[in-house]
């Protein structure tokens, strides 16, 4: 068994590279229309990079949680807080000092207690959203990391199909709640979630001692293109509005649409990776190793050279979209130096370690 996957590292880098090109792209329309927008239905395509992180999460989760089996649920819930938490919050609470002072919209109170509480608050029905806007997708990594502790009390053996059992049953009461119109639990019957448990399949396939021959896994990752190609050809609707996922208008759809698709992709690479078939370039494992400060950081990044470009008479909507995305991941490779690596490590080491 590999110590450590470069597969999952080249992903995490794609996922979250994707992420920042759909945002800067976004933002890229202040300075007309460009070449790549006009690209078939690429325009919002990056947004996929989330379900290809959920299904990362599930696959790591299972992978850890089988091969490191004297960690305690404290730990693991522990680890799993200093892993996000740090980041998001110094974040948000930028984000919070730039509302106060007009630069951002200004938060309110349910947005502040959900950014604290990871999980949502509920008003109206309605799970009430973070400030950072990005900060949705950890809501729900949040929530399989608080479902995967409990199971860890509970049985340490079938942790995975406890996990599994219980959010799939989720999914089943939240799609007949919501033909009910019942909308009070849509976040924790959300079909996204969906996404984790095919991760957990991934996970298990990899530390399975099953002989399947490459062909096959090579050929999950081919489906996986072709289905990328066809979205991106034939569009994919509003799948990729995170409003829609957040409150479960179009999470099963999306499931269907990018989730599967995410799923032979990370599944594939992950299996080749085991049989020693993958390997990826250095570029591509540094930015596995920053991509979560990228993905935290990359839309002030990228509002930032917006600010500064605004400034210019004529700017090429294309040298926006290269500009900004190359600026965010040069702030995210110093962020991740000197915030997230020594910060994660110190805690670590004060908090479990010594624990």
């Amino acid at each position: 068994m590999k110590n450590k996957l470069e597969s999952l590292q080249f992903l995490r880098g794609v996922a979250a590279f994707l992420v920042v090109i759909s945002h800067a792209i976004d933002l890229s329309k202040n300075f007309g229309t460009s070449k790549i927008v006009t690209f078939y239905y690429f325009e919002n395509f990056g947004a996929i990079g989330v379900d290809i992180f959920f299904v990362i999460s599930g696959a790591i989760i299972t992978i850890i949680s089988k091969t490191n089996s004297f960690i305690s649920p404290q730990q693991f819930f522990l680890k799993r807080c200093i892993r996000i938490l740090p980041l998001y919050w110094l974040f948000s609470l930028f984000a919070l000092i730039l509302g106060s002072f007009g630069f951002l919209d200004k938060a309110t109170i349910p947005e502040i207690i959900t950014t604290l509480t990871v999980i949502p608050i509920s008003i109206n029905g309605v799970a009430s959203s973070p400030i950072i806007s990005i900060g949705w997708t950890l809501s729900f990594e949040f929530y399989f990391y608080i479902v995967f502790t409990i199971a860890l009390f509970f049985n340490r053996i079938k942790t995975q199909q406890i996990v599994f059992g219980a959010m799939l049953l989720f999914v089943v009461i939240g799609l007949i709640l919501s033909a009910l119109n019942m909308h009070y639990f849509a976040f924790f019957t959300n079909a996204i979630i969906l996404e984790f448990l095919f991760g957990c399949i991934c996970g298990y396939l990899y530390l399975s001692n099953l002989k399947i021959n490459n062909f096959v896994w090579y050929s999950l990752v081919i489906v996986s293109i072709i289905i990328f190609a066809l979205n991106i050809y034939y569009g994919f609707g509003n799948v990729s509005e995170s409003k829609y996922t957040w409150d479960g208008t179009f999470s099963f759809l999306r499931v269907i649409k990018w989730g599967i698709a995410s799923f032979c992709l990370v599944t594939g690479l992950v299996m080749l990776d085991k049989n020693n078939k993958f390997r990826a370039s250095k570029l591509f494992l540094i930015m596995g190793d920053i991509s979560y400060s990228a993905y935290i950081t990359h839309f002030f990044s990228i509002v930032f050279v917006l600010v500064i470009y605004k400034r210019i008479s004529h700017v090429n909507p294309d040298v926006f979209i290269i500009v900004s995305s190359i600026f965010a991941y040069v702030v995210a490779y110093f962020v991740y130096v000197l915030f997230e690596k020594p910060v994660t490590n110190f805690v670590t080491q004060k908090l479990i370690r010594k624990g």
